[in-house]
């Protein structure tokens, strides 16, 4: 008899992390050996500079070497068309597995849903610090009845927006991926909002996943990510306006307050700044004003003041002071 088909594909896209990419591979081979698990790797590396870890011998990883890179969201369909599992957790290269994360995976999986959701922690670039114990810090339910709308997973847009805390059947990956969503960086976003779920959705809120914060491919393009390719997406798939506002901030003076943390932070110089709030105008001709004196003041000045403000609130800051410290490290 031929082998039975795998139940989960773990999907890993990578592009220049070797490294990073051979410890993900050796932390997910100790945890797959003798389970019905797939590890599908697609690497946007140089050949020259690709990994020769043996675990590219490994039969139970399908290795796949791109040689134009054409963005993350591309590389992750390429991985989960590439898979034979029936569902696929969409995993980074560089976040550390929870113990006994693929076996709280597959037990989650015998009830068959078209979508588990996965709690994470966040940490530091190099793990060594927590900046939050759960990346989903809202009381959701376990199991979201269907039909489960976007309104239904609004309380989960935070989860959403980090790719590890998705897992998927793959039927409904292919079923929904459309080409308007790839090269958003958040396609798997835009294919699970696209629809109505009609089977039950179950979120796990203990962590699975370390993230590393602060190390990904697009830090450096940080605000147009968030402040441009986000919204753009939420406002393709989500119709109504006023649910919306569950994914992102939309009124003119949220985003003034996200332009005086990015020049606080350093993300932007004032001319870029300036150019990010024309890709998607103010309403109010007071609010643009405004933002433009944000924009102009010293990175210095905007970092004390909200050293201040974030050093009079009393609520969990740890990711702000973090920001805060490397952009101080930088000027």
């Amino acid at each position: 008899m031929p082998p039975a088909l795998p139940i989960l594909s773990v999907c890993v896209a990578t592009m220049n992390r070797t490294r990073q990419l051979d410890a993900q591979i050796a932390s997910l081979l100790d945890q797959t050996d003798g389970k019905p698990v797939e590890i599908v790797v697609v690497d946007a590396t140089h050949p020259a500079e690709a990994s020769n870890g043996v675990w590219r011998s490994n039969p139970a990883v399908k290795y796949q070497l791109v040689p134009n890179p054409s963005g993350v969201d591309r590389d992750y369909d390429r991985a989960v068309r590439a898979a034979t599992g029936r569902f696929c957790w969409l995993l980074p290269d560089d976040d550390r597995l929870r113990a006994n994360a693929i076996e709280r995976i597959l037990a989650h999986l015998d009830t068959d849903p078209d979508l588990l959701l996965l709690n994470a922690a966040v940490y530091d670039a190099d793990l060594s610090t927590n900046l939050r114990e759960r990346m989903l810090r809202a009381n959701v339910p376990h199991r979201l009845q269907a039909p489960v709308t976007a309104s239904d997973l609004a309380p989960c847009g935070h989860l959403l927006t980090f790719i590890g805390c998705v897992v998927i059947k793959r039927s409904v990956w292919l079923e929904r991926m459309e080409e308007r969503f790839l090269g958003s960086e958040f396609a798997h976003v835009g294919a699970i909002l696209s629809k109505p779920f009609y089977k039950d959705v179950i979120v796990d809120r203990e962590p699975f996943l370390d993230v590393r914060y602060g190390a990904g491919h697009w830090e450096k393009r940080w605000a147009q990510v968030w402040h441009v390719q986000w919204p753009d997406l939420i406002d393709s798939v989500v119709t109504r306006p006023e649910l919306r506002a569950s994914f992102y901030a939309r009124t003119d003076w949220s985003r003034v307050r996200a332009i005086g943390e990015m020049r606080a932070y350093g993300v932007l110089g004032r001319k870029e700044l300036q150019d990010l709030t024309r890709q998607r105008p103010f309403g109010s001709r007071i609010a643009a004003c405004v933002a433009y004196v944000v924009s102009i003041i010293p990175s210095r000045l905007a970092n004390g003041t909200l050293r201040a403000l974030v050093n009079a609130h009393r609520g969990d800051t740890r990711l702000i002071k973090y920001d805060l410290g490397r952009a101080h490290s930088r000027a």
